[in-house]
């Protein structure tokens, strides 16, 4: 197992990833085709079935997460 290395003072600019536009393989969001799925939220859509699949009063279904986040589409 390689030694690991000794911790080190980061940057403000090393301290977050940046995206370069080349290395997402289109010119444009035109050449891009929207999903149907819901992206990455497999725990959250099998939380969301389950609720959905309960037959007995009393239940209910509570959603939350952040503003932009998909909730109102995937509900």
């Amino acid at each position: 197992m390689p030694k690991p290395k000794p911790p080190r003072e980061l940057s403000a600019d090393e301290l977050r990833w940046h995206c370069h536009p080349r290395y997402l393989g289109v010119k444009s969001t035109a050449d891009v085709k929207p999903s149907k799925d819901i992206i990455g939220q497999e725990r959250a859509l099998r939380a969301l079935r389950l609720g959905l699949e309960m037959k007995h009063p009393g239940y209910n279904v509570f959603v939350t997460g952040f503003s932009g986040t998909g909730r109102m589409t995937t509900i």
